[in-house]
């Protein structure tokens, strides 16, 4: 595959003002954030065991979410294994160049550099620890389980489910529409592919299916502050990583979105991904109100 030329950048630094709304944004978070007591309210035992339809047994439930993380983690292990030749896109004005990176064979691991297996690999684990917490209550083993195992359970759930939106609301109506523009049907080829349809749909259908119809996990408006925290931890992850992805190169960023070279609009997207989550932490409370209603 032929290259697009151009001048190699040795660095591609965040615009100060970028640099400045994501460090006030992990403030924000901090200051607002839930306390220990409030987290300890809601993520009990009974939380984990309760079912939406009485006749869906705590075991059931604990297995079925098992099911879930087994196959979130079945889908990045081979998601690592045959790995992925990927080219950025984007946007016009940019001065990063968009070269081919190639994540197969011992680069494999670097497919887990992308936003959405941080979120599909923590909505895994989310998964896991409920399941696990369903299991042990039902057996009558509720000594086992951790109030850290409770805590991390519920958190988890309550980043992993609007992320997972989040992430399927972007990759529809952003990346996609920008890769196709650019590169037409060839530009889309991944995310047609098995792995990447599961985690940009089968995501949104995991928490469907457990909002709605097993056990009705919460995910509190009053503890959105936890979601962007994750984001801005990823949006450094990405700054720090640039030089990475293919040294020679010079920098790079898998999303258009955390591009540092486009000036106000770096700021503007980050603002953007920051409205477009806490949108969904206002869209689960008001599905939470109408479940119980």
């Amino acid at each position: 595959m032929v290259e697009i030329k151009a001048s190699k950048m040795d660095s591609a630094p965040p615009p100060i003002h970028t640099v400045a709304t994501v460090l006030l944004m992990i403030l924000l978070s901090y200051l607002l954030r839930p306390s220990l007591e409030d987290i300890d309210h809601i993520a009990s035992v009974e939380t984990f065991t309760n079912t939406v339809f009485p006749s869906l047994e705590s075991s059931t439930l604990g297995w079925i979410r098992i099911a879930f993380a087994c196959t979130i983690y079945a889908t990045t292990l081979k998601n690592i294994v045959e790995g992925n030749v990927i080219r950025p896109t984007y946007l016009p004005g940019s001065k990063l160049a968009s070269p081919t990176l190639d994540f197969t064979g011992r680069n494999g691991f670097k497919t887990q550099g992308f936003f959405t297996q941080w979120s599909w690999i923590l909505l895994g684990y989310s998964f896991l620890s409920s399941g696990i917490i369903a299991i042990l209550a039902s057996n009558e083993q509720d000594a086992m389980i951790s109030p850290w195992l409770l805590r991390s359970a519920l958190i988890s759930f309550e980043v992993a489910a609007p992320t997972a939106f989040l992430v399927s609301t972007v990759v529809t109506y952003a990346l996609w529409p920008i890769a196709f523009k650019a590169k037409g049907a060839l530009g889309t080829q991944n995310f047609q592919k098995l792995n990447g349809l599961m985690m940009h749909n089968a995501n949104v259908f995991f928490v469907l299916c457990e909002v709605c119809l097993l056990g009705g996990l919460p995910v509190k408006l009053s503890h959105a502050a936890v979601g962007p925290v994750w984001g801005a931890i990823y949006v450094i992850f990405s700054w720090s990583m640039m030089n990475y992805w293919k040294p020679e190169h010079g920098p790079v960023a898998l999303y258009f979105l955390l591009d540092t070279t486009l000036g106000l609009k770096s700021t503007v997207m980050v603002l953007a991904l920051v409205a477009v989550l806490l949108a969904f932490y206002v869209a689960f409370s008001l599905l939470e109100d109408a479940l119980i209603f």
